[in-house]
């Protein structure tokens, strides 16, 4: 008994451990109503590859907000040196999926700013998970909620949350509409949150998080064995029928970054369909 409980403490402390290696490579991003200020609109992170580095979201995250007269496609906004800076130019590159529509996930790389004007510590390409997404995997969906990110007087709250799962079945997936070949879901337990120092609390609507990091910090299948957390997906949803979160899946991050460092313009990529490069601005 006692050996279990040991063991049961080593794996939380593990899975502690690892939601909060990467807390400095994620942070809410804004957009500006008709009075000027600031509102909460998603979360983004960036990566690292190849001496770059690069800020990565949800695509719908930078649409224009149909309830801001001001808001427009693309506009987005993140805190940088105590305000907040437009990130007002930037490359980026779409993968058209099968089915024509656009996988729901936006890399820039900024033009006259840089990726760590605002996320301190990027994620290494080298660290983001590009095999089978297993059953057996312990992932946490890290962001900032909006009821939980919002003014205080002149002051913006920026309180990261992260949501611990399991890989749900593809058929879960594919039933609310999304390819498992470019999508998974997480079975979230809303009981079942963490705060800064990962102390479990009453859980909030995870509304905002989309374009946050997903890492897996365990692996059930080798219990007794410790894993360096890695990048799995980018949470772009929270699924209309069940208890889950949808993510792109981690290694379409390295397709869109190839495409927008060698400017491959139209290149096929295989179970991509095809890369374009574009200029929002």
């Amino acid at each position: 008994m006692q050996n279990r409980k040991n063991l049961a403490a080593q794996i939380q402390a593990g899975i502690t451990a690892n939601a909060n290696r990467y807390k400095m490579s994620y942070v809410p991003v804004f957009k500006i109503d008709v009075r000027d200020k600031p509102y909460h609109c998603g979360t983004m992170f960036s990566v690292s590859h190849m001496g770059n580095s690069f800020l990565v979201t949800a695509a719908h995250v930078l649409e224009r907000d149909q309830k801001n007269p001001r808001d427009l496609d693309s506009q987005i906004y993140g805190f940088t040196d105590g305000r907040i800076v437009q990130i007002g130019k930037f490359l980026t590159a779409n993968l058209t999926l099968p089915s024509r529509e656009n996988l729901d996930l936006r890399i820039m790389s900024p033009i006259g700013l840089a990726s760590s004007d605002f996320v301190a510590e990027p994620i290494p390409a080298s660290n983001i998970w590009c095999g089978n997404m297993l059953r057996d995997f312990y992932v946490v969906a890290c962001g900032f909620p909006k009821t939980k990110n919002r003014r205080k007087g002149r002051e913006l709250t920026m309180r990261p949350y992260g949501y611990f799962g399991k890989i749900a079945n593809e058929k879960l997936v594919s039933a609310e509409g999304y390819d498992p070949m470019f999508h998974f879901g997480i079975e979230i337990d809303l009981k079942r949150v963490y705060r800064e120092g990962l102390n479990q609390i009453k859980a909030v609507e995870p509304d905002g998080i989309s374009g946050g990091p997903v890492f897996v910090v365990h692996d059930f299948s080798r219990a007794n064995v410790s894993i360096e957390p890695r990048l799995v997906g980018v949470v772009i949803a929270r699924a209309k029928n069940s208890k889950m979160l949808i993510c792109v899946r981690g290694e379409f991050l390295i397709h869109v970054i190839d495409v927008i460092e060698n400017d491959q313009v139209g290149t096929e990529h295989k179970r991509t369909g095809s890369g374009s490069l574009t200029d929002p601005t």
